[in-house]
């Protein structure tokens, strides 16, 4: 993890791209290896972050399971179905964000990320005020649902412990997808670290320390949330995003109505999803010996969860990728990321599939001690190893839609597959098959589950790619006039690459070119016999640049787009590189070069360039009103 924050992620569309058609990317091995590099990027510090913080809710979990079966119901039941509710909601109307601030990313309109994080800011917090009831009232609507009265009072009374909680999520999602567009998954990842550390310890203290119990897992999840907030915030307003968060601004509150249609439709598509396994909950609590079926089922609802971390995390890296290649305009680079994406989450989904069935009489003593619990538990594990696989595809293309922005369309398909033949299909298993629990969930998961997979797949496969890339580049917020610069002319300054003017003028005479002309021919890596070793110190002054790092993938487009510069390329003709360097340097850009060189992403380069552009004019007209001869 501390190599991913000296890396550069994605250096620029036309660097992360991996679909040009220079001959040393034709080879599929080579594509997809490239591809999941730049997914794994997104993905991997997304998934421990993910795990973290849902761990945060198993630790809280397996402390109450061990205060008794009753505090272990009511803590399922909070963090299931009341917290859950709002979770899922939340969730997805921050999953907006993938969609825009993906897009623009992918365009360079670097500036917005900032704006529409406020207005999700804005969005959600107000969400959460209209949800305080179900808190609130959190006792008599578990009643009301047929939940036991025991289990229903003493949710009820921790639902309220759990209002800090709630609020969170309202800046906690905005400012994750925030972090995440621009590829700093590494830093959610070490605050997410701090904040399970800090929740471990917490839990111990307030559950057996001062004997708070299943309030004091309560508390526990109320800070631990609220650190990984304030980390995020503090990391985004202190400097480690300048290009991206330009302070509070009133343009928040512009076009608000559309980010809310937008935000919606997001939170429809994801929470209906999410709510679907929380009614199974509630179904079980009106069944006969309705805690031990609660207590069992929460507990395979918790390991689903656990892992379900794994494919949500492919959900944000195929949104992010698929958004950024749409953004650039590259419609089969967007569908190479999908196939990559569905393709390794479906690996993964299977081998902990099948770890979970070896292991099946196991896993359920984490959270209770319970011979009936656990009996029940492990009459489940086949239904939960089904689950998870199944789990592992369906998120990943709902994270092609989230990229694609195709919300709206997918929270239709939600709706038909999980509440108009899923569920009836499970209370049918349940009510007239007598099948219980099992029934339930077989019959949600193959009514609804499977089908929607079935549905999505087919939609992906017969996506029109190209025209969803004309879309996506046409986006209302991505305005032409907004400053867009290369940053491969300076990356070659700063490392220092030769450029021989006889190569140009050379193939400019063969060809009856005028050598001067701003379209004359762009040199080829082995015609500029560009020597790309380095010894140990230029490692250290220029990591951007050396072979272990991604730059060396992209050294081709950056040797092409040098020379597309023509002010730059007729000075360097001029002048050659060294001298103009030189001059560079007398105009005191040799700080701004040395930090851009360092940068560890490509925002913090683009920062340093956009630096560079407010100074570099005098150095082009001081270099080409210079006699050459000098």
């Amino acid at each position: 993890m501390g190599d991913e924050s000296k890396a550069p992620l994605i250096l620029t569309h036309s660097n992360s791209s991996v679909y040009e058609d220079d001959e040393d990317y034709e080879d599929l091995k080579q594509k997809v290896w490239i591809e999941s590099k730049l997914l794994w990027h997104i993905v991997g510090p997304a998934i421990f972050s993910r795990i973290s913080s849902y761990s945060m809710n198993v630790i809280t979990q397996a402390f109450a399971g061990h205060l008794g079966d009753t505090e272990l119901a009511a803590i399922s039941i909070v963090n299931n179905v009341i917290t859950g509710f709002d979770f899922g909601l939340l969730l997805g109307m921050a999953s907006a964000l993938e969609t825009l601030c993906g897009q623009a990313f992918g365009a360079k309109k670097y500036h917005m990320l900032g704006i529409y994080m406020q207005r999700s800011w804005i969005v959600l917090f107000a969400c959460c005020i209209l949800l305080l009831p179900f808190y609130i009232f959190a006792g008599p609507l578990l009643k009301l649902l047929g939940q036991p009265d025991n289990v229903a009072d003493l949710s009820g009374y921790v639902a309220l412990w759990m209002i800090p909680l709630h609020f969170s999520f309202a800046f906690q999602f905005p400012l994750q997808r925030f972090l995440q567009c621009q590829l700093k998954n590494s830093v959610i990842a070490w605050v997410a670290l701090f904040a399970l550390i800090v929740h471990v310890a917490f839990s111990w203290l307030f559950v057996y320390g001062l004997k708070l119990g299943v309030v004091g897992t309560a508390v526990t999840l109320n800070i631990s949330w609220w650190i990984l907030v304030l980390g995020m915030f503090l990391y985004t307003v202190c400097g480690g995003c300048p290009l991206t968060w330009t302070g509070f601004s009133t343009e928040a509150f512009s076009d608000l109505w559309d980010f809310v249609k937008l935000s919606v439709s997001s939170g429809i598509m994801l929470c209906l999803e999410n709510w679907y396994y929380r009614i199974l909950i509630l179904m079980t609590g009106n069944m006969k010996n309705a805690e031990i079926a609660v207590d069992a089922l929460s507990i395979c609802m918790t390991i689903n969860g656990w892992e379900m971390m794994i494919p949500l995390a492919f959900f944000v890296g195929t949104g992010v990728r698929v958004a950024n290649e749409l953004g650039a305009g590259k419609g089969k680079q967007a569908r190479f990321a999908t196939i990559v994406s569905v393709t390794t989450s479906l690996i993964i989904g299977l081998f902990f599939s099948v770890l979970l069935l070896i292991f099946h009489e196991k896993f359920g003593i984490i959270f209770s001690s319970s011979k009936p619990v656990l009996h029940a538990v492990n009459k489940l594990s086949v239904l939960l190893a089904i689950t998870i696989l199944l789990n592992s595809v369906q998120p990943v293309l709902s994270g092609v839609a989230v990229g694609s922005g195709w919300q709206a369309r997918v929270a239709y398909i939600n709706i038909a597959c999980y509440y108009i033949v899923g569920l009836p299909l499970g209370i049918i298993m349940e009510r007239v098959f007598n099948k219980g629990v099992m029934g339930i969930w077989a019959g949600m998961i193959f009514g609804g589950t499977a089908f929607q997979t079935v549905i999505l797949g087919i939609i992906v496969s017969r996506c029109d790619w190209e025209r969803e890339a004309e879309k996506a580049s046409r986006h209302d917020d991505v305005n032409d006039d907004d400053f867009v610069y290369d940053i491969n002319v300076e990356e070659r300054i700063a490392v220092g690459l030769n450029f021989d003017p006889v190569v140009e003028e050379q193939h400019a005479a063969t060809n009856g070119e005028d050598s001067d002309s701003d379209h004359s021919y762009d040199p080829t890596a082995e015609e500029l016999n560009i020597d790309y070793s380095c010894d140990e110190e230029t490692k250290v002054s220029y990591p951007m640049f050396t072979k272990e790092n991604e730059m060396w993938d992209h050294r081709f487009e950056v040797e092409k787009t040098f020379t597309n510069v023509p002010h730059f390329r007729k000075a360097i003709r001029n002048h050659g590189v060294a001298t103009g360097y030189k001059e560079f340097r007398g105009l005191a850009l040799k700080e701004i070069l040395w930090k851009a060189a360092k940068s560890t992403t490509v925002v913090d380069f683009m920062f340093w360039m956009k630096e560079m552009e407010k100074q570099r004019r005098p150095a082009y007209q001081w270099l080409l009103k210079r006699d050459p001869k000098e």
